[in-house]
């Protein structure tokens, strides 16, 4: 038979927990109150001076860090398959801008459209409007065909979005602008490949695009609005 060591704190609080939980109170109490037992301010057991710690929630361990569980985030742009990257240079401005088109849907990573709209602006009037993105997404298509055929390098972009008002002074120098070319509306990009010639992109493009293509002497034009060909 196992005999079990008893203290005579043990035994009575024992005891006192049989008769009820608020008999231990006149016993056990802090030195500041009042027994139940008499006047004495002074409880058979000083919990203040036998066991302060009781009177406290448990302090969290030290040793364990805490930490908050990582948020969600998007998968990097470098994780996606066929991220198209393209150096764009606007030939007029020597503006540069390093930017990446979702292999889907030709949308930017990060998604960051105004970058791509200050940079294709009307830079002699410096107004930029919303870049329609099918025709982004057009540029994005010829890249990555070039880049599928050996093409590296950085694409000279000629024209982007036209105010009206720059778009009637070209007409007015005798350049080929269109009255109401979609320039205007920023569906339409001029653009070259160094390396290649706009008759070499002009075919990619028709092979690729839905909307119009042309091809002049030193650049080709892309724009989203109906599917036509044209030599400039």
């Amino acid at each position: 038979m196992t005999r079990f060591a008893l203290s005579r704190r043990s035994f009575l609080v024992s005891s006192l927990a049989c008769v009820g939980p608020g008999a231990a109170y006149g016993f056990i109490a802090p030195s500041d109150s009042k027994s139940l037992l008499g006047a004495s301010r002074a409880p058979l057991i000083d919990l203040d001076r036998t066991a302060r710690d009781l009177r406290r929630p448990p302090a969290p361990p030290q040793d364990i860090p805490q930490t908050q569980p990582a948020p969600d985030t998007p998968p990097a742009a470098s994780d996606l398959a066929g991220v198209v990257p393209v150096d764009l240079r606007n030939v007029h401005t020597s503006e540069t801008l390093h930017i990446r088109f979702h292999p889907a849907n030709g949308g930017l990573l990060p998604d960051q459209p105004e970058a791509l709209d200050h940079f294709l602006r009307d830079w002699r009037r410096n107004r930029a409007i919303a870049i329609d993105p099918g025709v982004t997404d057009s540029l994005a298509r010829v890249v990555r065909e070039a880049r599928r055929h050996g093409w590296t390098g950085q694409v000279q972009i000629n024209s982007g979005y036209r105010t009206r008002e720059t778009n009637s002074a070209l007409r007015r120098k005798g350049i080929g602008a269109a009255r109401n070319s979609l320039h205007l509306t920023g569906q339409a990009i001029d653009f070259a490949l160094p390396g290649l010639t706009p008759a070499k992109i002009g075919a990619m493009a028709r092979q690729l695009l839905p909307g119009g293509i042309g091809t002049y002497a030193t650049f080709v034009h892309i724009d989203s609005g109906k599917r036509r060909s044209w030599q400039g």
